[in-house]
């Protein structure tokens, strides 16, 4: 709740990724749905991943990581959940909600 106040202007991304995507590719295929902004300058970054159940932790956390090292901030500006979900073949989404951007 606390990382939502005050969030002024706050951007949601997407992310659909295949196992075989490379960590270097991952960023390409950020899509932002309604405001085309990059997440770099945002003070707080919520993740979430639904993945399959042979997704570990160390894949979910590659992710987390790209989108820090996109976003410029350290772990402590970032939370985030995992679900798993049987019916993602292969497949993991990621839904983002970046904010508190600088004015």
């Amino acid at each position: 709740k606390s990382m939502l106040k005050d969030l002024g202007i706050a951007i949601l991304g997407t992310i659909n990724i295949n196992k075989e995507i490379l960590e270097k590719e991952l960023v390409n295929n950020i899509s932002y749905s309604f405001y085309n902004k990059s997440i770099r300058g945002a003070k707080g970054i919520l993740i979430h991943l639904n993945t399959w159940q042979d997704v570990g932790i160390s894949d979910s956390q590659a992710i987390v990581d790209i989108l820090r090292n996109e976003s410029g901030k350290n772990r402590d500006d970032i939370m985030f959940s995992i679900r798993i979900e049987n019916n993602l073949k292969n497949r993991i989404e990621c839904t983002f909600i970046a904010g508190k951007f600088k004015s």
